[in-house]
């Protein structure tokens, strides 16, 4: 039975993971294919939640070759931090810092680097996103990790804001101001 057959006679139109699951139960059947899909879509002796644990079974075998396959790619190709690109502050010490330092808005974060630095106030959009990134053995890059982070300021030696500014962006940690590249 095609996949559109299938679909034609139940009215769902599987994932081809499915699908494959439930050819595989109607080949080991000895019904018609009209007789197979009233089956299914009455899930008569469980059939259709068969053919789901079927294709989940798949979908996790699938998954986890997959995962096993990227590792072994990443291992290939030396995969190894690269700290010129992404956020300046490791995400153990933004943690620490936020521990200790006061969350503010992003209006309060705006007047800060405004009041701090001249900036315009109009031209800053505060980020809440950051990426640490990887560069592998032939000068390739790709971000790693992303982090949430909200503005912290307790005073003029312990902040951190992630910010844009007229085309550029910045990140303010303790007090200085540095590019963040990406």
């Amino acid at each position: 039975m095609q996949r559109e057959e299938f679909t034609e006679l139940t009215g769902i139109y599987p994932s081809m993971i499915l699908y494959r699951a439930i050819e595989q139960e109607y080949m080991d059947s000895e019904q018609d294919k009209a007789e197979f899909c009233r089956q299914y879509i009455q899930n008569i002796d469980g059939i259709a939640e068969k053919i789901q644990r079927l294709a989940d079974t798949a979908e996790i075998d699938r998954q986890q070759k997959f995962a096993e396959l990227q590792a072994q790619l990443d291992k290939e190709l030396e995969w190894k931090y690269f700290a010129d690109l992404g956020t300046c502050l490791n995400q153990k010490d933004y943690e620490e810092m936020f521990e200790v330092c006061r969350t503010v808005s992003d209006e309060t974060a705006v007047k800060i680097l405004s009041a701090s630095f001249g900036l315009i106030p109009e031209k800053i959009r505060i980020r809440h996103e950051v990426q640490d990134f990887e560069r592998n053995k032939y000068g390739d890059y790709r971000a790693k990790r992303t982090f949430q982070r909200k503005p912290v300021y307790e005073n003029c030696e312990c902040n951190y804001i992630r910010f844009d500014c007229a085309g550029r962006q910045w990140e303010l940690v303790n007090g200085e101001l540095l590019s963040y590249d990406h």
